[in-house]
């Protein structure tokens, strides 16, 4: 189970790493992949060593404490992947907010919810393998992800004057919102055209997904989009392919 545990962890990890994880910076210096190689390659073949040693004690509490601190693991793993997807979905819309995602609403108590779950995860190994190099990787683990946890809330506090209050400015629940979205913008016809300028991509994401995002942010409940005749299709099809919280009406 320990080696499916940590197995496990870093195979999510290699996956999450080539598919959507968003990185702070293009390289590193060369020293740190010795750095790191031989920090999670020692701990593992330490972890590794204790655990399979013949005079390895197994947990005190027997079968329960595994597999409770088991389904621990797991349910902890999950968050860490919950949390990751949606900064993907998120892009670059900041700071970050819960999602239909109940493993997200932890953002709304830290500003790091991945580093927590994270920390779950390897408490829980810890307890289950009951290993001193396993509490001793988790407690090493713990102070590099408290530094960047930190550092990632001083940045959200120095980008967002209101920062952590998650309602960016009033709620709306009241209000109904009315959003311009049809403008033929005769500046940019070359690319307007065909594709409505609400429907751009900013990032990763077409114009007006920020914005409905931000109105759903603040509690907005209500919607009617205004747009053009000839992009109606176009911008009726989109809206259908993504999730919102919110009501909207697409009028013309």
């Amino acid at each position: 189970l320990a080696a499916f545990c940590w197995t496990f962890h870093y195979a999510k990890r290699i996956l999450e790493t080539l598919t959507f994880d968003r990185f702070s910076h293009n390289t590193m210096p060369l020293f740190n992949l010795f750095k790191n190689c031989g920090y999670y390659w020692g701990f593992t073949a330490w972890v590794a060593y204790f655990v399979n040693h013949p005079n390895y004690t197994p947990a005190s509490f027997g079968n329960v404490q595994i597999y409770l601190l088991l389904a621990a693991f797991i349910i902890n793993e999950i968050g860490t992947l919950s949390i990751h997807l949606a900064l993907r979905d998120l892009g670059i819309l900041r700071p970050p907010y819960p999602t239909s995602n109940p493993f997200t609403k932890l953002f709304n108590f830290v500003s790091c919810p991945n580093y927590t779950y994270e920390m779950g995860s390897w408490i829980s190994f810890s307890l289950m393998t009951q290993t001193l190099p396993g509490l001793l990787f988790t407690m090493a683990g713990a102070y590099q992800i408290t530094m960047w946890a930190l550092e990632e809330h001083r940045q959200y506090k120095a980008d967002f004057v209101n920062y952590p209050r998650r309602h960016l400015y009033f709620n709306m629940k009241e209000f109904i919102v009315v959003l311009y979205a049809g403008g033929v913008d005769s500046r940019m016809s070359e690319v307007t055209s065909i594709v409505p300028k609400c429907l751009l991509p900013i990032g990763n994401r077409p114009l007006i997904w920020y914005t409905l995002k931000l109105l759903e942010i603040n509690g907005c409940q209500q919607c009617l989009i205004l747009t053009s005749p000839q992009y109606l299709t176009s911008l009726d099809d989109y809206l259908s392919s993504i999730t919102l919280t919110l009501k909207y009406e697409l009028l013309y």
